[in-house]
């Protein structure tokens, strides 16, 4: 998360800072958007820290870890689209034998993607990276691919207070920095140069996005 000035409400000459956190707001756009018929034709399944949280409570996931939920989550999402593969194709080898044709809507290609997992806050730190890391996760993905969302965020000037400000005088002074990138990225990044050929991160990317 960092902040950005915007307007005062109320037409006030300073203008105030608020917080903007970008994997909540694409967590949000996600979860607004209409399911389809068939959850498991999805290609972006997006799951963010706070519901691993609520996975790794649960008996489902049988872990308690983050690590281990998102590892349960990925699985799942998985083995149902191995489920929708293997019937799609029972379907069509049924219909090839009674000389009759497959419908056009039984299934995508089985060459195609079959879906991205898009973890949102997770992991943040390199102890966090680490247990993802023994967890197997990065193992179980075709590919992994770390965006992290460079910014910069607005420092308020210390003891400076938005109610007390009179009208005319000077403007707060106030710094700009770039966010610091999260401590597993660094962790992430020496793994994948130093990974060994075959591994699961022998095949990670990382972008930065400005």
């Amino acid at each position: 998360a960092f902040a950005v000035e915007a307007p005062a409400e109320g037409g006030g000459e300073v203008p105030v800072l608020r917080t903007v956190d970008p994997c909540q707001l694409i967590a949000a756009r996600a979860k607004a958007a209409p399911l389809p018929e068939d959850p498991v034709s999805r290609t972006l399944v997006v799951i963010d820290r706070e519901e691993l949280k609520a996975l790794s409570e649960s008996e489902a996931s049988a872990g308690g870890s983050l690590a281990k939920a998102l590892l349960f989550k990925a699985q799942r999402e998985s083995d149902a689209r191995r489920r929708r593969k293997a019937n799609v194709a029972r379907r069509r080898a049924i219909a090839a034998a009674e000389g009759g044709e497959a419908s056009a809507s039984d299934g995508a290609d089985p060459g195609a993607l079959d879906f991205t997992l898009q973890v949102l806050d997770y992991p943040a730190t390199a102890e966090e990276f680490e247990e993802v890391r023994a967890a197997g996760v990065f193992d179980l993905s075709g590919s992994w691919v770390s965006a992290f969302l460079s910014a910069t965020t607005v420092l308020e000037e210390p003891g400076y207070d938005a109610a007390s400000h009179e009208a005319g005088a000077a403007p707060p002074h106030r710094q700009r920095r770039v966010v610091d990138a999260p401590p597993a990225l660094g962790a992430l990044y020496n793994a994948v140069h130093t990974a060994e050929v075959g591994s699961g991160l022998a095949d990670a990317t990382i972008r930065t996005v400005p």
